[in-house]
């Protein structure tokens, strides 16, 4: 997990931090890792975003490939979540003023590790 990729106050939290090392995993255009995330131990949540310096404009010019990428960083910590035994809920939070922007948020909720 890199500090470029997470920052937040609850990244201490193990099973967000699981989940985090699980989306960085992710597939990305050229590698870019286009994301960013923000943690919530509180509402036990994960907040992915695209990173808009990460662009590829020339490369993607419709965003086609960001979006795949960003999709890739959700799917993964979905999967960790319910090796871990949890029930992952996905919330689309899509922003019309932002629309290079597609925030989704993980919630690992359930009952634990078996």
């Amino acid at each position: 997990m890199s500090a470029q990729s997470a920052s937040s106050r609850d990244v201490n939290d193990p099973v967000h931090r699981i989940l985090i090392a699980a989306a960085c995993a992710a597939p990305s255009i050229h590698n870019t890792q286009p994301w960013l995330f923000r943690t919530d131990a509180q509402a036990d949540t994960i907040e992915v975003f695209s990173h808009p310096l990460r662009r590829l404009p020339r490369t993607d010019p419709q965003g086609r490939a960001l979006h795949l990428s960003i999709g890739a960083a959700l799917f993964n910590p979905r999967v960790a979540a319910v090796h871990l035994g949890r029930e992952p809920v996905v919330r689309l939070l899509p922003d019309p003023a932002s629309p290079t922007c597609w925030p989704s948020s993980v919630s690992p909720v359930g009952p634990g590790p078996r």
